[in-house]
């Protein structure tokens, strides 16, 4: 009687875990969604394009500043998906052949990302920041269009 309870318990834990541990790997893809929808609207309001309006100065850095903090959130987000996807395992939940290879690309992408944003932000700071000839010449050059 003990070891049937026992045996009944054991089994629904399981099942409860390998349930919250799937929650966990989709929560961990939506924090990641949330974060680069984040950084879009960030990005769309500061790099020169057509009609879009330079912003001034101080709601630029703040804007970069953020966009570092954002940076640090994607690295962190991309970590916790990887341990998510570890924890899959340990359960013996696996993902879909073609998913596993999505996951892959979308852990490679999202270091891409990281990567480019390095870059971008220091391209971003320097126009607003130090290089006030470089940003006349992109306001002239956006009243042009």
């Amino acid at each position: 009687m003990h070891f049937l309870t026992y045996s009944q318990w054991l089994t629904n834990k399981r099942r409860d875990d390998s349930y919250r541990v799937a929650k966990d790997y989709i929560a961990a893809l939506n924090e990641n969604q949330e974060i680069i929808r984040e950084i879009n609207f960030h990005y769309s309001h500061l790099c020169p394009a057509s009609g879009v309006s330079i912003e001034s100065e101080t709601i630029a850095k703040k804007r970069i500043e953020h966009l570092h903090v954002l940076q640090d959130n994607l690295s962190l987000a991309r970590v916790h998906l990887s341990i998510a996807n570890s924890e899959l395992a340990f359960w013996k939940v696996k993902l879909s052949p073609s998913f596993s290879e999505q996951h892959n690309i979308v852990i490679k992408d999202l270091s891409n990302i990281v990567t480019i944003m390095v870059g971008l932000n220091s391209q971003l700071y320097l126009m607003f920041a130090d290089d006030y000839e470089n940003r006349k010449e992109v306001i002239s050059h956006k009243k042009n269009i």
